[in-house]
């Protein structure tokens, strides 16, 4: 089964609308795949009942092989595709792991640069001769807050790591992902 010609987008749309038909069919699945002896079954006979049964469930099954043959393009694509941002290049599966935890990963790490340590530290300590230790930054705050201005915005569901993956989603078209078989690895 190879992917179908459409962009990164349209597969994205795609795998939502499989879940929501798996989720369909589960349904009618759990409606019509018992019964009553003493009830009339929804189709005209409990044969044709049971065959639309077996219809659902492999028509979930071959959604199913859809939905993982479109996931693994999506990934694929997604590895192979490369954009620069400030210089520096990502792909759109850098983009997506930098928006969901190592973005805020990093701003937390410039967030831990601060005197609130050396502050507190300070309170504990006696004075000598009449001097209050003084709290001496090891770091620059303009480089700080430079910084995490820059990783705020590119990490924002609204910023530009965001407004760049939107724009490659609609553009890019999804590669199809070949597995490996024990002749070609």
């Amino acid at each position: 089964m190879s992917v179908p010609d459409i962009t990164l987008a349209e597969a994205l749309n795609q795998i939502g609308h499989i879940k929501d038909r798996i989720d369909k069919n589960k349904e009618r699945i759990a409606k019509y795949s018992s019964m009553l002896s003493s009830e009339k079954p929804y189709f005209s006979s409990e044969e044709e009942q049971k065959k639309e049964v077996e219809k659902l469930v492999q028509s979930n099954m071959d959604l199913v092989t859809l939905y993982l043959k479109l996931k693994t393009s999506i990934e694929y694509t997604n590895m192979c595709t490369l954009t620069e941002i400030d210089g520096k290049t990502y792909s759109i599966s850098d983009i997506v792991r930098l928006q969901m935890k190592a973005g805020k990963m990093i701003v937390s790490t410039y967030e831990s640069l601060d005197d609130k340590s050396a502050e507190s530290r300070r309170r504990g300590v006696q004075t000598v001769e009449g001097k209050v230790p003084q709290v001496v930054r090891l770091y620059s705050e303009e480089y700080k807050n430079k910084n995490l201005d820059k990783w705020r915005d590119l990490v924002d569901t609204h910023g530009t790591f965001e407004s760049r993956k939107r724009v490659l989603n609609a553009t890019i078209k999804l590669k199809e992902f070949i597995t490996p078989t024990p002749e070609t690895v």
